[in-house]
């Protein structure tokens, strides 16, 4: 059972298998040709629609998309420097640029979602979010929990809420967090020094000093970077899930009608439960598999981020957004509600995955670990 689930975080939740070279040429190796054809007609879309902030083409080779990179800082990153100088020194300016920053991150990928429905109308074949995806998490949380449920029938439920999730499906999927953009400005590009905490400080220093800017936190480019995924498809809220209902993104406030979680289209009670229950499983269910599994990469990969806050959030959203969901899938809210309780907050001690994969090792990279020159 061990090596099952250690290979179900190899070929599913590992996402530092992709080889990315990040330096003024940004090399990007698909995992196929269709990933890659799908990932360049996106961008070439992208810019036919005059939408600034994504990366300029290159070259593309075989396996590879050759770009121009992005240089500044990761979305994310500054938000979470900016939550430690609005916590950590009570500085109330920090939260204010915070909420402008997600709210220049929502209107783009607002564009961005409306220019991919359009995409997709001249694509041929389309396909869902594959199904294994929210198995292969519930089995390794479950695993690694020492969490007991009937598996035959939390197979039943999650087939029978993959299909109905699937009818929705109906936008490009992609992973619209704010780890995929970049506040592109020169002044963090040039922070360079190797340790983690040392760069943090240079970074939160920089902000610091332009908190009254407001035309910086206004005007310099915002961009995004990550289309491999467009492959697949999946609802109108997901993009939306992503971007404001992210542990970092969060409101604080888990009681939304499904009007509110929708930015095109008729708002659907059901379809908004089902998105989050995918994206929190998705978000909270890799972070988790990486801190029992992989803890040397979560160190560094996640270091800012709480697993728990999806599992512990779940139930309350998905119960508020449709009434009907606990006759639905009885079991599938009964074990997140289990793994809200068991998942704790502790990091594995030994890591299992190199153990097993000690070939597969990588140096773990957030964006706030100095990439090495060329």
């Amino acid at each position: 059972m061990r090596d099952e689930i250690l290979k179900i975080f190899h070929d599913d939740l590992w996402k530092d298998k992709r080889i990315v070279d990040q330096r003024v040429v940004f090399v990007k190796r698909s995992e196929s040709t269709y990933e890659k054809n799908t990932e360049v007609s996106v961008i070439q879309h992208l810019h036919e629609k005059n939408i600034e902030g994504i990366p300029e083409l290159i070259k593309v080779t075989e396996n590879e998309i050759y770009l121009y990179s992005f240089k500044g800082i990761r979305v994310f990153e500054l938000l979470v420097q900016l939550d430690e100088l609005f916590h950590k020194k009570g500085l109330s300016r920090a939260h204010e640029v915070k909420d402008l920053i997600i709210a220049r991150c929502e209107e783009r990928q607002k564009r961005i979602q409306h220019a991919l429905s359009e995409w997709r109308q001249g694509q041929p074949v389309r396909e869902p979010y594959p199904m294994f995806k929210f198995n292969s998490i519930v089995k390794v949380l479950a695993y690694c929990t020492k969490i007991k449920y009937d598996v035959k029938r939390a197979e039943e439920e999650m087939e029978k809420l993959y299909a109905c999730w699937a009818n929705f499906a109906t936008v490009p999927f992609r992973d619209a967090t704010t780890r995929n953009m970049m506040f592109c400005s020169d002044k963090f590009t040039r922070i360079k020094f190797s340790q983690t905490e040392e760069r943090a400080q240079k970074v939160r220093d920089v902000i610091e000093a332009m908190l009254n800017d407001n035309n910086f936190w206004e005007c310099e480019l915002i961009g995004d970077f990550d289309f491999s995924t467009c492959i697949h498809d999946t609802t109108l809220e997901d993009d939306f899930i992503s971007c404001k209902f992210h542990e970092r993104t969060f409101n604080g406030n888990p009681f939304v009608e499904p009007k509110e979680v929708i930015w095109f289209g008729e708002p659907n009670e059901i379809r908004a439960a089902l998105s989050f229950y995918i994206r929190y499983y998705r978000f909270g269910g890799r972070k988790a598999a990486y801190r029992f599994l992989n803890p040397v990469n979560h160190m560094v990969r996640f270091r800012y981020d709480s697993d728990i806050f999806y599992f512990f959030q779940l139930n309350t959203i998905m119960r508020n957004l449709w009434k009907e969901v606990d006759n639905e899938f009885p079991l599938l809210l009964e074990i997140t509600e289990k793994l809200s309780k068991t998942l704790g907050s502790s990091i594995a001690k030994t890591d299992l995955f190199y153990e097993t994969y000690p070939n597969a090792k990588r140096d773990p990279w957030d964006g706030m670990v100095g990439v090495p020159e060329i």
